[in-house]
């Protein structure tokens, strides 16, 4: 698994190692959300499901929401929110990622996958995440 960075499909993602500290912020507008997981973390895709916010758990989940993002480069963060967490739903956003179905190019456009919260390469049509700003070749799956 690993973080990127996404032009989240009307977005863009630039990808980064999983776990490595960034001074870089993402280049977007983020907006408090209340999602009431509190295994969410920083670069979790996320959908809304069910009336309510969580991780994607499903390939091309046709409900994806955004990306959870402790870093936003701008927020509209509300904090009268409860359980309220800053998502961003456009830009430039670090999102974690699978080479579940094989390495991910520059290029490529990312979708999300059987693992909650964490993208991975599209491959045949349908609702995509975003598109690669960096090759991802881990053996991760």
């Amino acid at each position: 698994m690993k973080l990127f960075w996404f032009f989240i499909s009307f977005w863009l993602v630039w990808i980064t190692g999983y776990g490595v500290v960034r001074a870089e912020l993402s280049a977007g507008l983020a907006t408090t959300q209340s999602i009431d997981d509190p295994s969410i973390s920083d670069g979790d895709v996320l959908c809304f499901s069910e009336g309510k916010i969580g991780k994607c758990s499903q390939e091309y989940q046709v409900d994806m929401y955004g990306v959870f993002s402790e870093t936003p480069a701008m927020a509209l963060d509300d904090k009268d929110l409860e359980k309220g967490k800053l998502m961003l739903d456009s830009g430039r956003v670090a999102v974690k990622v699978s080479a579940e179905s094989g390495e991910i190019k520059k290029g490529d456009f990312v979708t999300t996958s059987t693992k909650a919260g964490v993208a991975k390469k599209a491959t045949k049509s349908g609702n995509v995440l975003g598109v690669a700003l960096e090759d991802y070749t881990s053996s991760d799956v």
